[in-house]
């Protein structure tokens, strides 16, 4: 994504657009839209790694503010999870 991302801001740069038309306007839109998908994607993916990291070691699926186990049904819903309902609410 963020490499689409780019690609568009290097196609702006070399077009022309008409400031009247607002095509430069909605690729800006469109390009910022895309980096923000890919920052989103990315940070996903090092919980991700961080989760795995955590099975590896036997600590998932405990709190990290209480060290408590997380609830399974809390662990089956929410992918990857690092804090219990009670300790989430309360941040």
């Amino acid at each position: 994504m963020e490499s689409e991302a780019d690609e568009m801001l290097v196609d702006r740069e070399r077009l022309e657009y008409d400031d009247e038309d607002g095509s430069s306007v909605a690729s800006d839109i469109q390009r910022d839209q895309k980096k923000d998908l890919a920052s989103v994607l990315r940070l996903k993916v090092d919980e991700i790694d961080v989760a795995l990291a955590r099975i590896a070691d036997g600590s998932y699926g405990r709190c990290d503010e209480c060290y408590e186990p997380i609830s399974k049904a809390r662990l089956l819903a929410q992918l990857p999870v690092f804090m219990c309902v009670s300790c989430r609410a309360s941040v």
